[in-house]
Order: structure tokens, then sequence, then C-alpha cells
């Protein structure tokens, strides 16, 4: 059952960041894993669906059940990138890839307690963040950071998928060096995640 479901911030209505990269590399590549998106936007969802790419409605019955049978998540945020609940607790295969480096403070470092309903709801966030298998960093002090917010040994210095275009052009769905017309220049400093893209 070699099956991914990805999902990405915004409680699951984008479409960036290390999920989207990941999911089109997983399609354009023959991997042994089978993947699906999930969005609660529906002109993402009619998007993907047009192009034919395996995408869900997280606000139905298949998005629902897209949860409960896919063998791995990835996610970048929380367990609403894929799913309406608030939180994802039990036998999930969780993978934050998060959706930038640990230099403010987030998870568990960023609760604010207030009323009972909050503390509840922050008991249950810690056993997720504490449940996931893999946390992707960028690097010692990122690994540092989010091993404190998530209250979790499983971070590994990945890199993000996102960045993965940087080193391999054939992952690009823009031609950057043509659209931002940098054929003249020689170094070239990018920031992919705050450029607007379209599939």
């Amino acid at each position: 059952r070699n099956s991914i479901l990805l999902g990405c911030g915004g409680r699951g209505n984008l479409f960036k960041g290390n999920p989207k990269y990941f999911y089109l590399f997983l399609l354009q590549n023959k991997t042994q894993f089978s993947c699906v998106f999930t969005t609660g936007n529906k002109k993402i969802y009619e998007r993907l669906n047009n192009k034919n790419y395996p995408v869900v409605f997280k606000y139905s019955l298949n998005g629902f059940w897209s949860v409960l049978r896919n063998q791995y998540i990835i996610i970048d945020e929380s367990a609403k990138d894929v799913s309406y609940l608030g939180v994802l607790l039990g036998n999930f295969n969780i993978v934050q890839t998060w959706h930038g480096s640990g230099f403010k403070n987030m998870g568990v470092l960023s609760m604010d307690n207030g009323n009972l309903f909050r503390i509840i709801f922050n008991y249950l966030l810690k056993k997720e963040y504490s449940s996931y298998i893999l946390c992707l960093s960028s690097s010692e002090e990122d690994s540092r950071k989010k091993a404190l917010s998530f209250q979790n040994k499983n971070v590994k210095i990945m890199g993000y998928p996102r960045n993965d275009v940087l080193f391999n052009q054939k992952l690009a769905l823009i031609d950057y060096r043509k659209k931002l017309k940098l054929q003249n220049y020689n170094k070239v400093f990018n920031d992919l995640q705050n450029t607007k893209q379209q599939l």
C-alpha cells in the first residue's frame, strides 16, 4: 500500500511549498508510490482535476477516506492541511515538511494556553507533533529548533523539496531564467517561495 496523501498550509487551502513540489516530483517520476493531493480550495481542486492529476476535495467523503487509507501523509503546517479535524491522533505516518526555517517560535513554543478548550487542544497537538515519523530540516540550528518545537526526535537534515528545483531543472514548471530575463547575469538569488507560481 505505497500511497501518499499530501496537503499544505492555509488550513489545506493552498498549493505551494514542499508538499506541492514533492507531489509534482512523484507525478513526473516513476516511483513505487502513488499519490493524491487534498485541498479545501475548489479552484485548486478543479485546476488539478482538469489536468487529470490525482486530487480529492478535503471536505468530502473521499477526502475523509483518503486520510484513513493512505500509508503516508505529507504536510507543511498541521493536520488541517489534509483533514477538517484539528488534530490527527492514531496510527498515522505523518511527515512534517514545514514551510520555513526555525527562526521564529513554532509548534509547542508558540502555544498560548488560555481557556480550558485551548489547554485540551494544545495537549492533543503535542501528542500529534511527537508522533511525526519524520520532520524535515535544513540545518543543524533548524533541527534543534524543530526538535524543541515539535517535541520530536525524528528531525533530519534533508533539505526541502521546494528547493530541489534549484538543483534539477527538470523539476521546474517555469523557466525562470527566461521569465525573469536573467540571461545577462552570472549570479542569481531567487526566492521561489515568494514568487507567484501557476500550474
